[in-house]
């Protein structure tokens, strides 16, 4: 016989908020679990619905809050009523976060599982005596929140097995129905917190709302705009041509690169999507730190210490806010520490996914400036890149298209910290252990290891030092000879011991402020020098090159 169905389920649509489960299951162990709810949970898994089922059968007086936290990270609930199911307050405590889910969107869906409904509904017979006897022994509001969460949920429509009903079909028509809200509803991820949302969506929607068909891209850096659309290709097989979209209808795009986006012209309004302010920096911080709109008082210094550290970028608040929830301050302050040292991997990842969208030349360009050029004015970056054969004009604007570098009104190349962090951690990544295996070279501490232990190689094309006042860094005669690809040279506040004996012939750029010699090395050939700078330097132009 074909299972008898209560009511039909309603129709339903998801919020937006992603969860880490498709199907809770809540049921009565002695009653189900061997049996109904075993061949249920796994019906349910093969069709590929992620289902959650509680596998501990030691309970306790009271619900765990990890179990708590399963049902609001779940999609749907199913509550298996059964004959025994409110004599435990276990299950009674479940069942009311359940139905308190429903409140923020959660779909519920009951069976009722050889028992009749009015039963569950009205409270009677085997439900209305286990009510009775935990009011004899607890206090009577929470047996009340039990009584409405079970009047709200025999309510909902679901479905009725009976013993005549084949329990073969009477699942399948479950699965069926599960799979259809799972697969034609998928939510759209949208941030927990819209910190910030309001006044940057309000252009956005005026455009939504007119009548005139077109395309509406959004565009900005990585850890803002997640999605990415990042082929001209993309676009056209997604597109065609604007006069095909019917009146009224609309495209939006999200890209990290705004010249995609310039390429469909008058198709398209287009709209960049900027850092929070310091604000609403803290605001989103504080909601995922703190499940509150600002940091306690206390933490308040550690928290700014965070928001210089992401400089408006959601992503790394919100990854950093989640890794700091709960913690005491001291841990607060070790992982703060730790996160200015060594880049946190997750947000790596998210903007990283720029980077490797580059061709070679454009990601020597984008590390380049990471490394050395940050605040450099781009006229003199240029120069340097073009010495180097980089072909710095196309290539930065590149960069500049896809949110990976800014130009601010002083015509200085600028770069989010984190982005620059990225960039470095790229080259450090060459050769973790040994500097001196590296492209580009930078750190005083790794520059130093490398010149006075003699550690360079050929893979060196690029180094800056320069010394703190305090410490000046002494060169070594021969300390370059083994670094013959080193293309670029920019040197400060340096001694030289018993002279300099040997430079790269592959040298483009030499920049080298007060260079303590009369000349340059006898055997260095400048051919392929483009660029030489020696400010504040002993050397003069008739004896720059010793014969």
């Amino acid at each position: 016989m074909a299972p008898v169905t209560y009511k039909g389920a309603s129709s339903f649509s998801f919020t937006h908020q992603p969860k880490k489960f498709d199907v809770f299951l809540s049921f009565r162990d002695e009653d189900t679990r061997f049996g109904f709810v075993s061949n249920l949970y796994n019906a349910l898994c093969q069709r590929g619905i992620n289902t959650f089922i509680d596998n501990n059968l030691q309970r306790g007086e009271e619900i765990s809050v990890g179990l708590l936290k399963v049902i609001e990270n779940s999609r749907i609930s199913i509550i298996v009523f059964s004959e025994n199911y409110a004599s435990s307050k276990w299950y009674l405590d479940e069942l009311a976060k359940i139905v308190e889910c429903k409140k923020n969107d959660q779909l519920v869906l009951p069976v009722f599982y050889n028992i009749n409904p009015l039963e569950v509904r009205n409270q009677k017979g085997k439900f209305g005596e286990a009510l009775s006897k935990h009011e004899k022994k607890l206090k009577n509001y929470k047996v009340q929140s039990w009584r409405e969460a079970l009047f709200e949920a025999a309510n909902i429509s679901g479905w009725h097995y009976q013993r005549s009903c084949s329990e073969f079909e009477f699942i399948k028509e479950i699965v069926e129905e599960i799979s259809n809200f799972k697969l034609n509803r998928t939510p759209l991820f949208v941030a927990r917190y819209p910190v910030g949302i309001n006044y940057r969506v309000k252009p956005i929607l005026s455009d939504i709302e007119s009548n005139d068909g077109h395309i509406i891209g959004i565009y900005g850096p990585g850890g803002i705009v997640l999605d990415d659309v990042d082929k001209w290709i993309q676009i056209e097989n997604l597109l065609g041509r604007c006069n095909w979209f019917a009146f009224g209808s609309k495209i939006i795009i999200t890209t990290r690169d705004k010249h995609l986006l310039a390429t469909l012209g008058k198709c398209c309004s287009t709209y960049e999507v900027k850092e929070l302010d310091q604000d609403e920096a803290l605001e989103l911080l504080g909601m995922h730190a703190f499940q509150s709109n600002k940091p306690k008082e206390d933490y308040l210094e550690l928290a700014n210490r965070v928001i210089q550290y992401a400089k408006g970028l959601p992503l790394a608040l919100v990854r950093i806010g989640d890794d700091l929830n709960g913690r005491t301050k001291p841990q607060w302050r070790s992982t703060v520490d730790k996160y200015e040292r060594i880049p946190n991997k997750e947000i790596q990842k998210i903007l990283e996914i720029s980077y490797e969208g580059l061709d070679e030349t454009k990601k020597d360009i984008f590390l380049d400036i990471a490394c050395f050029f940050k605040g450099f004015f781009k006229e003199y970056v240029m120069d340097i890149l073009n010495a180097c054969d980089l072909h710095p004009i196309y290539g930065i604007q590149k960069l500049m298209d896809k949110s990976l570098i800014t130009v601010d009104q002083c015509d200085r190349l600028l770069m989010h910290d984190l982005l620059q962090q990225m960039g470095r951690d790229i080259i450090r990544r060459e050769s973790p252990q040994m500097p001196g295996e590296r492209s580009r070279l930078w750190c005083y501490e790794d520059i130093h290891r490398v010149l006075t232990q003699n550690t360079g190689s050929e893979k060196i094309r690029s180094i800056m030092i320069c010394s703190p006042e305090a410490s000046k860094m002494k060169l070594e005669p021969k300390c370059f000879e083994k670094m013959k690809n080193l293309k670029f040279l920019m040197v400060s506040n340096v001694d030289i011991c018993r002279g300099l004996k040997y430079l790269p012939n592959e040298l483009r750029v030499l920049d080298w402020s007060g260079f303590p010699l009369s000349s340059l090395p006898s055997n260095f050939d400048p051919q392929k020098l483009i660029a030489l700078n020696m400010p504040e330097s002993r050397v003069t132009l008739t004896k720059l090159f010793m014969v």
